[in-house]
């Protein structure tokens, strides 16, 4: 019995021993690989703090960026009412000068019709007096000499009569004489007074003109300040764009290792399209290159427009390597799909898997937002052939949408 005892005691240590023997065998593929996830998390969430913090300060003079463009676009408004206004001032100017020349010229009009009108009152005097002195005097008769030089009532009450006549007559013509030469020294008056008016209105236009002229150059000074303040700023994130490759770089290495030692095979057919054909009809930015804040930037994958909280769908099965915020894609989900293929959906609202977690293709991954780098509710799908930013076509040759591939080459 005793020796029963031992033998059974020896068969359960020598069990034990077996087991631990065996037990990393046991967990290669199972908790080795969650230690796998584990450091994967680590090691990504380090990368990406670097990345982000890097990004955060491009975001800052992209943000900056706009601003100057803002305000350069105020100023551009702002010289472009000045223009207008100086514009406007010049027309003035030039109207009030040609009026101003109206106003000489009509003067000078004037003042020759009252020069004229002067002369002839003092020819109409002159002839009157000459045709008195012709009929009745012959040397320096009077009025009165004429009157007294009647031989009889009836020649004296003749006499009167044509006399009075005369005088009517000549005070008549000499009243009016004197009413058109008074009308004309007013007009005169006037058109002096019209032109001392007219002086002063070029003068102040003048200098409102060169106010605006002043404050014109200003606005370009300002202008190309902004504009040098670009160029410094663009010249910065191009700085932060290579820091951020090499960086990238880096991480793109570490997840072409954790594919290595996964070694997932992709499942057979087609890849699905990740948003529900109802949701979506537009691909709003295409793979390749383009020109934002002035800079070039590398676009890695399709940005799929659609409504907030629309459901994304994980396109093949695989195992989830990242799914965690990043500055530049938001909540975003990175799949190993075997086969040294990954992909990315970026700029999610909500998340509803996490790393280490194995999907298949259709599963609900995550849903539509805008977080990151983002100006509006879109799905950012990219592929990654050993970690390596792909052309997407090359995977989905059909997409259901329309989707134009970028012509631009830097």
């Amino acid at each position: 019995m005793k020796n029963a005892n031992i033998r059974c005691s020896f068969r359960r240590c020598l069990c034990f021993l077996l087991a631990l023997a065996m037990l990393p065998w046991v967990f290669m593929r199972g908790d080795v690989l969650s230690a796998d996830a584990a450091y994967t998390d680590s090691t990504v969430k380090k990368y990406q703090q670097q990345i982000a913090e890097l990004e955060q300060k491009s975001k800052n003079l992209k943000n900056n960026i706009n601003e100057l463009r803002a305000q350069a676009a105020e100023y551009r408004e702002l010289k472009k009412e000045y223009d207008g206004y100086i514009s406007v001032t010049e027309e003035k100017i030039e109207a009030s000068e040609l009026f101003l020349q109206e106003l000489e010229e009509e003067i000078g009009k004037t003042k020759a019709e009252i020069s004229a009108k002067k002369d002839e009152y003092a020819r109409k005097r002159k002839q009157f007096l000459d045709t008195m002195t012709v009929n009745y005097e012959e040397g320096g008769a009077s009025y009165l000499a004429l009157l007294l030089g009647a031989t009889s009532l009836s020649d004296f009450l003749s006499r009167l009569e044509r006399l009075t006549s005369i005088l009517e007559y000549q005070k008549s013509i000499t009243t009016k004489l004197d009413a058109i030469r008074a009308s004309l020294e007013e007009k005169q008056a006037d058109l002096e007074a019209q032109v001392k008016e007219e002086n002063e209105v070029i003068a102040d236009l003048e200098v409102t003109k060169a106010d605006l002229e002043q404050k014109r150059k200003e606005v370009d000074e300002m202008i190309l300040e902004l504009q040098k303040n670009e160029v410094e700023i663009q010249n910065q994130i191009k700085k932060n764009q290579t820091e951020e490759a090499k960086l990238d770089s880096q991480m793109q290495a570490y997840i072409q290792e954790q594919q290595r030692l996964l070694m997932l095979k992709m499942e057979s057919g087609d890849w699905r399209w990740p948003i529900d054909l109802q949701y979506t009809q537009i691909c709003s930015s295409g793979y390749g290159w383009r020109v934002l804040y002035g800079v070039w930037d590398f676009h890695r994958g399709w940005d799929i427009a659609c409504a907030k909280g629309t459901p994304i769908h994980a396109s093949k099965g695989g195992r989830v390597l990242i799914a965690t915020y990043h500055y530049s894609y938001g909540n975003y989900v990175v799949i190993d799909n075997g086969d040294g293929v990954s992909t990315v959906y970026g700029h999610c609202t909500k998340l509803y898997v996490t790393a280490g977690q194995t999907v298949k293709k259709g599963d609900t991954i995550a849903t539509v937002g805008t977080t990151g780098n983002s100006t509006g509710f879109h799905l950012h799908f990219e592929f990654r052939k050993n970690g390596v930013y792909t052309d997407p076509f090359q995977f989905i040759k059909n997409p259901p949408i329309g989707i134009i591939a970028s012509r631009l080459t830097k």
